[in-house]
């Protein structure tokens, strides 16, 4: 595994001989995204959950470690540890980050059939209209989830923010697309 295989013995040696490091948090996150990236999933869930329950976050990675360690648990269909570190990663400075844990979370909920699911997509549109992409996507993901709870005329205003929110391609197409068919043909654009 090449870099990662000598980088993941380096930094098991480090975290070996230097066990208090003020550098320890950092050194266990990079570790566990190289774990992560080396197939090694047990591994890169020990050392990323360790640095995501770490209070302290000298490093300032708790965050990060906490929505990969979501990923991967995710992926292992562990949907309650996941909700637990997506809890950590939405609380992030870093919007980026916050809001990925957002959708994340939402779409973890979605996949539950958690009748919240729907709220938690448009909560990140109101927190984050910035993140245009993302809002975007939230708004697909919660007319979709109103419109199969039969909630149509829901769905068809969500399906018109998103037509307005959403930049030119392949999301703004979407919703057009889905207005059409609800009956609801989109109009001129302003």
């Amino acid at each position: 595994s090449g870099r990662c295989g000598e980088a993941l013995d380096r930094l098991k040696a480090f975290l070996d001989r230097y066990a208090g490091h003020d550098n320890g948090t950092l050194a266990r996150f990079a570790l566990g995204r190289c774990a992560a990236k080396a197939g090694e999933e047990a591994l890169a869930l020990e050392h990323l959950g360790r640095v995501a329950r770490d209070e302290e976050d000298r490093a300032g990675v708790r965050s990060r470690a906490a929505l990969l360690q979501a990923a991967l648990l995710l992926r292992k269909g562990k949907l309650r540890e996941a909700e637990k570190a997506l809890g950590v990663a939405v609380l992030s400075a870093d919007p980026e980050i916050a809001v990925e844990a957002l959708f994340s979370r939402a779409d973890l909920l979605a996949r539950r059939k958690d009748p919240r699911a729907g709220a938690e997509f448009l909560k990140l549109t109101y927190r984050y209209p910035d993140r245009r992409m993302w809002a975007a996507r939230a708004l697909g993901r919660a007319g979709e989830l109103y419109e199969s709870a039969g909630r149509r005329a829901t769905a068809i205003r969500i399906f018109q923010k998103m037509r307005k929110v959403a930049p030119p391609g392949a999301l703004r197409t979407k919703a057009e697309a889905t207005l059409r068919r609800l009956g609801k043909a989109p109009g001129p654009r302003r």
